[in-house]
Formats: C-alpha cells, sequence, structure tokens
C-alpha cells in the first residue's frame, strides 16, 4: 500500500497519510498565506510538487487552483473562474504517464 493524499474539504487543509496511518505532510492555510479554501480537488505531480482545487473561493480574485512545492512554497496560481476538477497535462498535451496520486 502507498501513501495517501487527502483533502480536507471543510478544515481547509490537505493531508498525506503514510500506509499506517501516520501524517507525513500536510498544508494549511497558515502555510500559504490562507489561500487554502473548500477543497475540492488535489493531485501529486511527479516532480513532487501539488495542485490543490479550492472549490469554495466565490470572489472573483480568490485563489481557485495552486500548486505548492514539498516545502510548501507557491509555484502558480490561477485566480480566473471556478474550478472543481482539473487535469495536468505534460507540456505536449499528453497527460502524465503512470498512477497520479490523488
Amino acid at each position: 500500500m502507498t501513501a495517501k493524499l487527502e483533502r480536507e474539504r471543510y478544515g481547509n487543509r490537505v493531508v498525506e497519510f503514510d500506509p499506517q496511518g501516520r501524517v507525513v505532510w500536510e498544508l494549511k492555510n497558515d502555510d500559504v498565506q490562507g489561500i487554502v479554501k473548500d477543497t475540492c480537488g488535489v493531485q501529486r505531480l511527479p516532480n513532487g510538487n501539488t495542485v490543490v482545487t479550492n472549490y469554495g473561493q466565490r470572489e472573483k480574485d480568490a485563489v481557485k487552483i495552486f500548486e505548492v512545492t514539498p516545502s510548501k512554497k507557491i509555484v502558480w496560481i490561477y485566480k480566473g473562474h471556478r474550478a472543481h476538477h482539473f487535469q495536468i497535462l505534460t507540456t505536449n498535451g499528453k497527460p502524465i504517464a503512470g498512477l497520479p496520486m490523488k
């Protein structure tokens, strides 16, 4: 069994558990300037970064999707239309190989 990455919708955080159920990584609002809000999607990328979707952000300039490094530094943010699901593609438009951790 591999690690499991979960989002906590109303807790406004993302948590990764090892197979024994221990927390091995966690992303909270304090880590990223309060932009974690009503998460509905999360995906670990092959480079170790994590992409998170905030469905509850209804304000025009609120962060809807963002990517963070394992050390919780923000790589990029998207503030456009509301987003619920997403699919990360390679730069050539093809899906990333392998099963995503989500």
